[in-house]
């Protein structure tokens, strides 16, 4: 398998993707491309199966057409992102995937943009008395809106940046449910392959 990641220090995304390998000597190979020239490559193919070839400091992209080729960096330098509660979360529940996406879709306008007030920059997310929960405001219009869960969930609260809503949409869109844990600092969403 290959684990695709993309750090912006704040939010972090890992996608795992299938490959057919030809060679079996590919383990633990780490190397960086940087994303615009990568995502330009892959946007002028038509191609939907793709051949890549590694080498030095070069990502070879074999397609219908030709070659491209672009240049790798170094995986060493890449930021890692503490994992949510080291071992064990300390809270962990399963959301309705639309449901998330559908809160964070009406909390955008709902948000401060004021970066004098961290806490008006997101949405807040609650589990509390059976009821999850999610809130926005700027201080002077409110959304809000919840549903029941089972009795046995923790209550917990935590504020998810608005910087995260649109990676986090991306990557529920078109699955039934997300996992989400949650430890003193972080949160982590979990579906099947991302």
């Amino acid at each position: 398998r290959v684990y695709v990641t993309s750090n912006s220090i704040q939010n972090c995304i890992v996608r795992r993707v299938g490959i057919e390998s030809n060679s079996a000597d590919i383990v633990g190979y780490e190397f960086l491309v940087n994303p615009d020239d990568f995502i330009k490559a892959l946007k002028s193919l038509k191609d939907k199966t793709l051949s890549i070839e590694l080498s030095s400091n070069t990502l070879t992209i074999l397609h219908s057409k030709g070659t491209i080729e672009i240049s790798t960096l170094d995986a060493t330098e890449f930021p890692v992102m503490d994992k949510v509660g080291s071992g064990t979360p300390l809270y962990t529940y399963d959301i309705d995937s639309a449901m998330l996406y559908r809160w964070l879709q009406i909390a955008k306008d709902f948000v401060s943009t004021d970066e004098l007030r961290p806490q008006m920059c997101g949405m807040l997310m609650y589990v509390k008395d059976g009821e999850f929960g999610a809130c926005a405001t700027d201080t002077r219009v409110l959304f809000a809106d919840s549903y029941t869960v089972s009795c046995d969930t923790q209550d917990m609260e935590c504020i998810l940046p608005s910087a995260s809503f649109n990676v986090l949409q991306m990557m529920i869109n078109g699955t039934e449910s997300v996992s989400m844990q949650m430890d003193e600092k972080n949160l982590s969403f979990k579906t099947t392959d991302t």
